[in-house]
């Protein structure tokens, strides 16, 4: 039997946190290596008030373990476990109750070298 042609692998950046990131169009974070995740203000914020209860599209979205459940809200459980210049969640709410800082901030925080 023949082995199928294989295409090109997509791009590939690799995250602060060092998983890969499979979303070439996502700005490359190489600058911020080596500096201490813990250091680096990434990650959302959830506006309670807009979230709709039993939504869940980012808990179930987020493999980092980003996001918790509490009483059936949806909470950030840990922040720094988010990957560095990922907001996908933040596209997929429908409820617009996901915020990331901008990049033009973490920038600003963290020049480059």
């Amino acid at each position: 039997m023949e082995e199928a042609a294989r295409a090109d692998p997509p791009a590939y950046t690799v995250s602060v946190v060092g998983g890969p990131t499979p979303r070439p169009e996502e700005e490359h974070m190489g600058w911020l290596e080596g500096i201490p995740r813990e250091d680096i203000d990434w990650g959302p914020t959830i506006d309670a008030a807009a979230c709709r209860d039993g939504c869940r599209v980012c808990l179930d979205f987020c493999k980092q373990g980003v996001y918790g459940l509490v009483d059936g809200r949806v909470l950030v459980a840990e922040r720094t476990s988010c990957v560095v210049g990922c907001s996908h969640c933040a596209s997929l709410c429908e409820a617009g109750a996901i915020a990331f800082p901008s990049l033009e901030d973490l920038r600003k925080a963290h020049p480059r070298p």
